[in-house]
């Protein structure tokens, strides 16, 4: 006999997924835009250095975060 809670499984996972990735991958999207918003410019300041630096450092971030929630969530 299949318990009920089995068969609903997969469908609590799918909303947790989709509950825990969506705000990062909307960081990730703004992230990337910001990024090619300041490589489009030919001469960067030592604070815009600095913030192409940070950008990128939160950027990689997000994607290991996005990468943890497929791996425990077995969609990897």
């Amino acid at each position: 006999m299949t318990s009920p809670h089995k068969k609903d499984k997969p469908v609590c996972l799918n909303i947790l997924s989709h509950t825990l990735k969506t705000p990062l991958t909307s960081l990730k999207l703004e992230l990337q835009l910001a990024l090619r918003r300041l490589s489009g410019q030919e001469k960067l300041s030592e604070s815009e250095h600095q913030l192409k630096d940070s950008l990128e450092f939160s950027l990689e971030r997000t994607n290991i975060m996005i990468q943890m929630i497929c791996l425990v969530l077995g969609e990897a």
